[in-house]
């Protein structure tokens, strides 16, 4: 058994095998590995060359980790892949089966982490030289246990040795997780009665109305704030929650919110006249996973709601305030929903989705079907203006691909060409105005190493700038200072700070320093 190390560049490598040398010891007989994720990894699986149901398998082995009630780290499935790119430092996380190196080694984990010790990508691997099966046959090796055990490493543990733990190096027989294994990952992710999300949450809308966009900012115990002034944090109720959205969902002219609770219902909150929130209010007895905001009928209010159900279905509703009812919206299952104007409407009045197989597709009509965009596979997309007409209809797409880099469409729903910009990497990107022209055909977003980069001009741009040296774990464009331009930045960094910057440059493109709000 060996623990053998490899650098590569700025990051390490690790593969873990059956029998390792235990990493950084604790009091219990877990050991942890010494790093962790910053945010929720999104998984996905290549279940070829394994036995029927072994995609069932694999996701049961990453949401028996999910569901551990005291640690707040979750898998995040990502559907299907037929990429076999296992041991790429890709930042794809991919699970498959595949040949190994030893006659004695059922699995193995590659995973590579940053200077800060944050895992940034994870692999895992079944041998496909070995006999495997999902229903307890005799003489074979289970892929749900196996899976779940290198799972396990890819979250950040190490061996135990306590013979009864998942995480023993050998696998005799093993059938879940043990309490040990419950608190190794407890320990590394602790659910303390505060942490719910594993990085803050950042959202820019203008909630006073007064053209300037402020920020709502949800931290990792799920309490939301607000601040009109980039500097006062407001508390919004006592619920918590993961996720907010905006729009006017009582026609008053005023920017209300809604979001998702701890147990993933949708819940609402109205502004009043005088400009305060109470308490959240929850809206119906369906679950979902995550939700947008849009005006799907063309009312001029964003008052309707559109989210993914927990069966992965999109639904909407023109009703965010009371509605029970949710109507599906076609056959497809979704990781992801974004709003897009592919009908000149002159508002966002259209959908995009990734689907489980990775793909873009679209629907002009919510209550139709919808329509694959090209043969790309994508982990992210969002809207914006690529056609060089300088309007505000963001009827294009960019995204990020499976191999992490940023491609566009300038025309989605034409054959879906798409167009590779740069050879920069990217965990996250948004869609800005930086040349005040009035359209949202810029891009920034945030590179393997966690800067943020930017880019004015996306169809032709080889490289990207670089905004500082701060680290971050999520950013969003506004127009924090008032010029009406979508120019400005915010972003949360590793240690949960919300800092901003202005772009003040004109018509030159020049931003300011970072400015820091303290945490509430």
């Amino acid at each position: 058994m060996k623990h053998t190390h490899y650098r590569t560049i700025a990051y390490f490598i690790v593969i873990l095998l059956a029998g390792l040398i235990p990493g950084r010891q604790s009091l219990y007989a877990y050991s942890l590995a010494g790093v962790k994720w910053a945010s929720n990894p999104t998984v996905l699986v290549n279940p070829s060359g394994g036995p029927s149901g072994s995609l069932t398998a694999f996701q049961s082995a990453m949401n028996t980790w999910t569901a551990v009630s005291t640690s707040y780290f979750s898998f995040v499935y990502g559907g299907t892949t037929t990429s076999h790119d296992y041991s790429q430092n890709d930042g794809t996380n991919i699970g498959d089966f595949g040949a190994l190196s030893g006659d004695t080694i059922l699995g193995q984990t590659w995973y590579w982490y940053d200077a800060g010790d944050n895992i940034i990508d994870a692999d895992i691997r079944l041998n496909s030289a070995k006999s495997w099966s999902t229903d307890g046959t005799p003489g074979t090796n289970d892929v749900e246990i196996v899976a779940m055990h290198e799972y396990g490493h890819a979250l950040g543990l190490a061996h135990s040795s306590n013979s009864d733990a998942l995480m023993y190096p050998t696998y005799h027989g093993q059938d879940g997780l043990h309490q040990d294994d419950i608190d190794a990952v407890s320990s590394l992710y602790p659910l303390t009665g505060s942490n719910i999300l594993s990085d803050p949450y950042l959202y820019a809308v203008d909630l006073d109305n007064d053209t300037r966009d402020d920020l709502v900012y949800i931290d990792t115990r799920g309490y939301v704030y607000y601040t009109t002034d980039l500097s006062t944090w407001n508390l919004i109720g006592t619920n918590k929650c993961t996720m907010v959205v905006s729009g006017d969902f009582n026609s008053d002219n005023r920017t209300d919110l809604a979001g998702l609770n701890v147990n993933q219902y949708c819940v609402y909150n109205l502004q009043s006249a005088t400009g305060s929130f109470d308490d959240w209010v929850k809206s119906g007895s369906n679950k979902f996973s995550s939700m947008i905001s849009m005006d799907l009928d063309g009312s001029g209010y964003e008052k309707d709601l559109v989210g993914i159900n927990l069966n992965q279905y999109a639904v909407y509703t023109d009703n965010a305030t009371g509605s029970t009812d949710w109507t599906k919206s076609g056959s497809n299952k979704f990781t992801s929903l974004n709003s897009v104007d592919l009908s000149d409407h002159g508002t966002k009045r259209d959908l995009t989705g990734i689907n489980l197989n990775q793909y873009v597709v679209y629907t002009t009509d919510i209550t139709g079907s919808w329509t694959r965009s090209g043969s790309n596979r994508f982990l992210r997309v969002v809207s914006a203006n690529l056609a060089d007409d300088d309007t505000a209809e963001e009827s294009a797409l960019a995204g990020i691909n499976l191999n992490r880099y940023v491609v566009y469409s300038q025309d989605p729903t034409g054959g879906g060409g798409w167009t590779k910009s740069g050879s920069n990497k990217y965990l996250s990107i948004v869609a800005c105005d930086f040349d005040g022209n009035g359209a949202k055909d810029d891009l920034a977003g945030i590179n393997l190493s966690r800067y943020v980069v930017y880019s004015d001009d996306v169809q032709g741009a080889s490289t990207w700038e670089r905004l500082g040296t701060n680290s971050f774990t999520s950013l969003v464009c506004g127009n924090f200072d008032n010029d009406t331009r979508q120019d400005d930045l915010a972003a949360v960094n590793q240690n949960g700070h919300v800092l901003y910057t202005l772009q003040t440059g004109d018509p030159s493109i020049s931003f300011g320093d970072w400015i820091k709000i303290e945490k509430p």
